[in-house]
């Protein structure tokens, strides 16, 4: 080894190694914190979605009910039929298609109404009670009461007296009606569907007997 040598080495030597820049170190270690937080973040994310979708999987799986929601929701209310619209001028009430015999409809009210209502028919006007009936047992014995009225052929000739009508509307869960229309004059006829029945006071007597048992008027 020359002089020369040796003297390079020397002072290599002597002289110390610069130290780590402090500020990259920080920024290195800031960096590796981020890096682990990151991480255990979307660790904890990835959980929290895995328990999301078996609650929501469980949800769809049992329709999406509370047990309790039948119990405490009740059904609603059935609809309860309204009286037809009937013009009415100096007294007297007009009648419409509704109170003629229809060739397409049943000659007998049809089972299953849910409630049914006294209204004015054609004839002289009077005073209907305004409750319906929505016993369910009572509406089926009033359909049972016009159905077994006798049968009647249309009527030929008949007084010309006046004197008040009435109808009698049935409301059913599908939202349709069935309307029987009596008059308590002339040949005192009352119109079930396509066809005639006898005694039109025995189906507004039936109707008024029940609406009372009923505690309604």
């Amino acid at each position: 080894m020359t002089d020369e040598q040796w003297l390079r080495e020397g002072l290599a030597d002597a002289v110390p190694p610069p130290p780590t820049n402090p500020d990259r170190a920080r920024a290195a270690e800031r960096l590796a914190r981020r890096r682990r937080r990151t991480t255990a973040l979307a660790v904890v994310g990835t959980a929290g979605a895995v328990a999301a979708a078996a609650v929501l999987t469980a949800m769809l799986a049992s329709g999406g009910d509370d047990p309790q929601r039948d119990d405490d929701v009740a059904d609603d209310p059935a609809a309860v039929v309204e009286c037809p619209p009937i013009k009415v001028r100096d007294g007297v009430a007009e009648g419409s298609a509704v109170d003629q015999p229809d060739p397409d409809a049943p000659d007998a009210v049809p089972e299953g109404a849910t409630s049914a209502r006294l209204c004015q028919g054609p004839g002289t006007t009077f005073r209907a009670p305004d409750e319906p009936l929505v016993d369910q047992a009572d509406v089926a014995d009033l359909v049972q009461t016009i159905n077994a009225l006798e049968e009647a052929p249309e009527p030929q000739m008949c007084t010309m007296d006046l004197g008040p009508g009435f109808r009698i509307a049935f409301g059913y869960d599908d939202g349709s009606t069935f309307v029987v229309t009596g008059q308590l004059y002339g040949c005192r006829t009352l119109v079930v569907g396509s066809g005639y029945r006898a005694d039109p006071e025995a189906a507004q007597r039936a109707y008024l007997d029940l609406l009372a048992a009923s505690g309604s008027s």
